[in-house]
């Protein structure tokens, strides 16, 4: 999968133009919107390669994400293009986000799975799938939603008052406390593998729940 954001820089001149899409990371989904042919060779051709900005440390610090290329760079590519393709695809992730640093929204999969950490109070939501796989923890008051599969599987514990919704798999399989004060709701699997029991009271929702075997 692509990960956040992801962009096609064009070459023209001398300089890129990055080209975004405010459905979808898929690279080839974004060459398809914008009309931009897949065959990038040949003298006559339009000049164009995938690139992307992966937030590592930090969801909106320039500082804490990381620019790559989603193939070989490119022989005409230089260190120019690349100060300003990453110019240009932090303005488009900025986009992004209803309130700036506090609440995203993104109509399609979003793929954070290398972030480190959240700060507290952020609302993330994807159409589609919202993978944080990297996660350790979760600080207070985060609401996380997903009208895909929600892939929180590092995480060894839970806030008190969690919100969690998936429309498909939540994955929780590293979880080895559950407070009771959680709500988790799944449209497919809630994965608790590392769970012998769940709370009296807790409220959950979900087509099946997998718990730890005896």
């Amino acid at each position: 999968m692509c990960q956040a954001i992801s962009g096609e820089a064009v070459l023209t001149g001398d300089t890129v133009n990055v080209l975004t899409s405010d459905k979808t990371d898929s690279h080839t989904a974004i060459r398809a919107e914008h009309n931009i042919p897949e065959d990038s060779g040949g003298p006559s051709v339009i000049k164009h390669t995938p690139i992307e900005l992966i937030p590592v440390t930090s969801l909106t610090e320039l500082s804490g994400m990381e620019f790559r290329f989603d193939d070989e760079q490119p022989d005409w590519w230089t260190d120019d293009m690349t100060e300003e393709a990453t110019r240009q695809l932090f303005q488009a992730w900025k986009t992004r986000w209803k309130v700036w640093g506090k609440e995203l929204n993104f109509s399609g999969s979003l793929d954070l799975g290398r972030l480190a950490a959240l700060p507290e109070n952020v609302r993330l939501s994807a159409g589609g799938g919202l993978y944080l796989g990297s996660l350790a923890a979760l600080p207070e008051n985060v609401r996380l939603s997903a009208g895909g599969s929600l892939n929180l599987s590092r995480l060894a514990a839970l806030p008190e008052n969690v919100r969690l919704s998936a429309g498909g798999d939540l994955d929780l399989s590293g979880l080895a406390v559950l407070p009771e004060s959680a709500q988790l709701f799944a449209g497919g699997h809630l994965n608790l593998r590392s769970l012998k029991s769940i709370p009296k009271d807790i409220k959950i929702k979900a087509c099946k729940v997998w718990l730890q075997e005896n």
